[in-house]
């Protein structure tokens, strides 16, 4: 998985449950153990979580880019390597997607259906996470259209998400 650039995407801090956060922070503890770049919105819940997870293993690899839609660093969660600030609101979103290998989602509000969209747009292989609702339960395994047949697949657990990490590089 070496330099892989794994886009994290899901609920903000208003809709992330707690056992979602605590899973979504296992995740980033599993993916600190790899140089991978992993990259989110820079902000709360699932976002924060897997920022953290990574921040918390002292061994840890992988880096995290929050690329924040303001142009202020102090709306930032406080566990990333480096901040983007774009101004550009929830066209931010875009570049989450673009620029990542592969995309990882949990659960979901408006902000992750956008998301998704782009990641059929530009054809990213989706991680996504069949255990809480919203879009990540959803879509896993599921299309929006005939164009991206296979390209949602879900997974339960965060041993077959680190298989399924293993496996697409």
């Amino acid at each position: 998985m070496k330099n892989l650039q794994i886009a994290i995407i899901g609920v903000n801090q208003d809709l992330c449950s707690k056992e979602l956060y605590d899973f979504v922070y296992q995740v980033g503890k599993m993916l600190s153990k790899y140089e991978v770049n992993i990259l989110n919105g820079g902000k709360g819940g699932v976002m924060e979580a897997v920022s953290k997870g990574v921040f918390e293993n002292e061994n840890r690899k992988a880096k995290v880019v929050g690329i924040l839609p303001e142009k202020d660093t102090k709306l930032a969660n406080d566990f990333l390597d480096i901040t983007i600030r774009t101004g550009l609101g929830e066209m931010r979103n875009s570049i989450i997607i673009s620029s990542a290998d592969l995309v990882l989602a949990f659960g979901g509000a408006s902000g992750t259906l956008i998301e998704l969209g782009f990641c059929v747009k530009y054809q990213k292989k989706t991680f996504c996470y069949q255990n809480e609702k919203g879009w990540s339960q959803y879509f896993s395994n599921n299309k929006i259209d005939e164009r991206n047949e296979g390209l949602f697949i879900g997974f339960s657990g965060l041993e077959e998400l680190e298989n399924l990490l293993l496996k697409s590089r």
